[in-house]
């Protein structure tokens, strides 16, 4: 049901804005995808694997 892409900049430029935590979740399916993530947007409260994991079930190792 989901097309496209996470638009990274625009969550860059609005993410310094929240005030409340903000959780991520949209496109996580390697870990070396989530250590990227994690190294670009520090600011992020938490994680969601979603459909990475149902895909990987070992993605969460």
């Amino acid at each position: 049901m989901y097309d496209g892409r996470v638009d990274l900049s625009a969550f860059a430029h609005y993410l310094p804005q929240l005030a409340h935590p903000v959780v991520y979740n949209g496109d996580i399916h390697h870990p070396l995808t989530f250590t990227s993530l994690m190294a670009q947007f520090p600011g992020v409260a938490a994680w969601m694997l979603g459909r990475g994991l149902l895909a990987n079930p070992f993605l969460a190792r």
